[in-house]
């Protein structure tokens, strides 16, 4: 983040710093939007900080479709409450402004643990990052018998079902 002027870094108000997906006359009724719910930052004071996002935070943006996908949808609006400078002088509130530089989602996601109930039929699976759940393929799920792959007896799913509810998450 780049200020103006030299900003106090201890008076960092993350929950003040609201993602959206468009500028100009938004609204937040008509607008795909996030605002964090916590952050920090190891910077320095000065003039250009680098604000920390928590990966529950990430993961929530990552819920919204046209949120933060390139830098066309990729907007900062940053509340007075957000920072101040060396005095103690708030910042003033201004359009949001759009991603100067956007890095997209390119890490793949990984498979943390799983747990599967025989009685009720269910597999719940849990992932580091938040999944798009309509790219499961059943196809793709293998349960092996030991840690061995090569002497291992192997099940692939052949067919399966979402529970009603099912929702794009982690």
């Amino acid at each position: 983040l780049t200020f103006s002027e030299t900003v106090r870094v201890l008076s960092l108000n993350a929950t003040s710093f609201v993602f959206l997906n468009q500028s100009g006359n938004y609204t937040f009724a008509s607008s795909s939007y996030y605002r964090l719910t916590e952050g920090g930052s190891q910077s320095s004071d000065g003039p250009e900080i680098t604000l920390n996002i928590s990966t529950s935070d990430l993961n929530n943006i990552k819920r919204i479709s046209n949120l933060a996908t390139e830098e066309d949808d990729t907007y900062l609006l940053v509340e007075t409450s957000g920072i101040q400078d060396m005095n103690q002088n708030r910042i003033v509130l201004s359009p949001p402004f759009r991603a100067s530089n956007f890095t997209p989602d390119t890490t793949s996601p990984a498979l943390q643990s799983f747990h599967l109930d025989m009685d009720s039929d269910i597999l719940w699976l849990t992932f580091n990052e938040t999944m798009l759940v309509s790219s499961l393929q059943d196809s793709e799920i293998t349960f092996v018998s030991g840690p061995d792959l090569h002497s291992a007896s192997r099940y692939t799913l052949q067919s399966s079902q979402l529970l009603p509810g099912s929702i794009d998450d982690t």
